[in-house]
């Protein structure tokens, strides 16, 4: 699944018609993210892992694959609109697996350019589906998890 998704990050950056930046970046959930950015996408893979979560003997790792299509709507800045799948695994407090949650989102964001290869982000779900451990999608949500960032383009 990893190599499938590097694949498809690498076939949209070397279309014949684009000039990709390859870069990182860092979120408000403490997610690393590498990316790839043209003018008018982004595809990012992110990757978190929470030891200890809210004070409790929980863990927590998050793969974030997302991809976003952007529009220029003033010279620096961009709107934002994509879709971004995470795969998540949690450790519940005494318990002795992981869960292995999904969720998959339609998000809205802006991006500013500080400099050619610096911008900050923020984005937020307008529309989410989670599926729980059990197979069953039971959690719909709309407007949530929001997120800021900066990223670095090489």
């Amino acid at each position: 699944m990893k190599i499938l998704i590097l694949i498809l990050m690498c076939a949209l950056s070397f279309n014949g018609f684009s000039s990709p930046k390859f870069g990182g970046g860092l979120d408000s959930s403490g997610a690393l993210s590498f990316l790839v950015s043209d003018q008018s996408y982004k595809a990012s893979l992110s990757y978190q892992q929470v030891y200890n979560l809210a004070g409790v003997d929980e863990d927590l790792q998050v793969l974030t694959i997302a991809l976003d299509y952007k529009q220029l709507i003033q010279p620096k800045t961009f709107v934002t609109i994509g879709v971004r799948h995470q795969l998540i695994n949690h450790k519940p407090l005494q318990d002795d697996d992981f869960d292995q949650n999904q969720n998959t989102a339609l998000s809205l964001g802006l991006e500013y350019y500080l400099d050619k290869n610096i911008f900050i982000f923020g984005s937020s779900d307008l529309v989410s589906i989670a599926e729980i451990d059990d197979g069953i999608f039971d959690e719909k949500s709309a407007l949530n998890f929001a997120r800021i960032g900066i990223g670095y383009l090489f």
